[in-house]
């Protein structure tokens, strides 16, 4: 039997899938984009921001606890232009112990990630990518492993493209979120690592950064950078120095959005060598106290409020 099969085609035009929209969904993807362009303060979709810059907010302690529980939005100096954000966020310490002591605790406690103690925020560090000489080398082979910077600049791709990548359940945005402010400390002047090696700051900003515990990536899948930041909270009730893993850790969520806020009741230098003292705002309240249970302090004991407590809180 003889089959004819036509002439030959070397490029065959395969059918492809098209995409067609209804009158209704095109008329509210046009309204969309006019009503949510960015340029209308107070005017947002819900998780309409891939991505935020931050700018430092300084205030006074009064008005560090009015705006701890409000919306990015009603902040002063947020604003919006198209795809970009810039958020207000605090980064502040807390020096000494006054008579309200116990209800600036309760009014800043919320549902922020806490750490009672320097030990503890080792807990808020996983160990799922192992970093060395600036490769994964945990759980990669070692014809796979490859430089995760270059140049003083994170490869974000490479990164992804990692097998054991610790975020790529994360929403592109979330991910691509986090890896774009390991970059920024890893370009900028945020962390003083005199004493070690580039190499080996690197190397700890990525084992830092890239193993963030489950509740802090929880925190920034969430986070609607119109709405409320998180917070980080430490209390730091004895001598015990921030490690330069741990100014990383501060660092990058502050970077991220997040407000940060640490109780110093003993006025110790708990930052050490490595953080730089001018990216963050310092309350004195009064005198020196030392060995505070935080866990076990009462914060229902009502406190004599000043004038300006009264005012705004």
């Amino acid at each position: 039997d003889i089959i004819d099969l036509g002439d030959y085609t070397e490029n065959p035009q395969y059918p492809k899938s098209s995409i067609a929209s209804t009158l209704a969904y095109s008329a509210s993807q046009e309204i969309n984009k006019k009503l949510f362009s960015g340029a209308t303060l107070g005017l947002y979709q819900s998780m309409q921001f891939k991505t935020c810059n931050i700018i430092e907010l300084r205030t006074t302690l009064d008005e560090l606890l009015m705006y701890w529980g409000q919306e990015n939005q009603i902040r002063p100096h947020f604003s919006t232009d198209k795809n970009n954000v810039t958020v207000p966020v605090m980064c502040s310490s807390i020096v000494g112990v006054n008579g309200e002591y116990s209800h600036i605790i309760a009014k800043t406690k919320g549902d922020a990630i806490s750490a009672y103690g320097v030990d503890e925020m080792q807990h808020l560090v996983a160990n799922n990518m192992v970093i060395r000489h600036l490769a994964s080398v945990d759980g990669v082979p070692f014809e796979e492993q490859k430089p995760l910077i270059k140049d003083g600049k994170l490869l974000i791709k490479e990164v992804q493209s990692v097998r054991n990548y610790s975020y790529k359940h994360l929403s592109e945005a979330a991910s691509y979120h986090i890896l774009s402010k390991i970059n920024e400390i890893i370009e900028g002047d945020y962390i003083d690592y005199s004493g070690i090696s580039q190499e080996e700051f690197f190397d700890t900003v990525l084992n830092v950064g890239l193993n963030l515990s489950t509740k802090i990536q929880q925190k920034i899948q969430a986070y609607d950078y119109t709405k409320e930041a998180p917070k980080f909270i430490l209390y730091a009730n004895d001598e015990k120095l921030l490690s330069i893993r741990d100014c990383i850790l501060i660092t990058l969520l502050h970077l991220c959005g997040w407000d940060i806020l640490i109780f110093i009741p003993t006025g110790y230098n708990i930052f050490g060598d490595n953080f730089k003292r001018e990216f963050i705002q310092q309350h004195t309240v009064g005198g020196l106290k030392f060995d505070i249970n935080f866990k076990t302090l009462d914060e229902s004991t009502p406190e004599k409020k000043g004038f300006f407590s009264r005012l705004f809180i």
